[in-house]
C-alpha cells in the first residue's frame, strides 16, 4: 500500500512544470501550479472547486490564479451549455503572446543601452550589453515572424 502521500506522476509533473514556471518567468508558485495543472487536467477544462481539489489550495489561491492567467491570456473562460458554472482551461494561443511580448521586450534592453552609451564616460560595460541584446534582437526579429506566421 503506497503512502498517503505518494504522489502520481502526473502530480509530480504538475509540481516539476510549476517549478518551471516559476524559474522561467518569476510567476509566483501558485499560479504556475494552476497553469501547469489545466495542461494536463482531464478533462480540459476545470472549475475553480476542482482546481482547488486537485491541487490542494484555497478557494482564494485558485480564484487569483485564475484572473491573473485569464489576463495574461494563457488561459480561457469556457461555459458548457446547460451549466452555470465557469470552467477554465489553458489558452493555445496564449503561448505565442507570452513569447511575442518576451521577443520584444529585447528591443527595450537594445534602446536602454544605446541611451546609457551616449550618457556614459565610460561605455564599455554597455557597449557589452548593446553588443549582446542587438545579436539578440536580430534573432528575434527572425522569431517573431515565424510566430506571425502561425497566425
Amino acid at each position: 500500500m503506497a503512502p498517503a502521500n505518494h504522489k502520481s506522476d502526473l502530480e509530480v509533473y504538475v509540481e516539476k512544470m510549476s517549478v518551471f514556471f516559476g524559474m522561467e518567468t518569476r510567476m509566483p508558485h501558485s499560479i504556475a501550479r494552476v497553469l501547469s495543472h489545466l495542461l494536463v487536467s482531464e478533462p480540459p477544462y476545470q472549475s475553480t472547486n476542482q482546481i482547488a481539489a486537485s491541487l490542494q489550495l484555497s478557494a482564494g489561491s485558485v480564484n487569483n490564479a485564475v484572473n491573473m492567467l485569464l489576463q495574461a491570456g494563457l488561459v480561457k473562460r469556457v461555459t458548457l451549455t446547460g451549466d452555470r458554472h465557469y470552467y477554465y482551461e489553458s489558452n493555445p494561443a496564449g503561448w505565442k503572446q507570452v513569447m511575442l511580448l518576451r521577443l520584444q521586450s529585447i528591443h527595450h534592453g537594445v534602446a536602454l543601452a544605446e541611451e546609457g552609451m551616449k550618457l556614459s564616460k565610460d561605455s564599455a560595460r554597455l557597449k557589452a550589453m548593446y553588443d549582446t541584446y542587438t545579436i539578440f534582437e536580430s534573432e528575434a526579429e527572425k522569431l517573431i515572424e515565424r510566430l506571425n506566421a502561425i497566425g
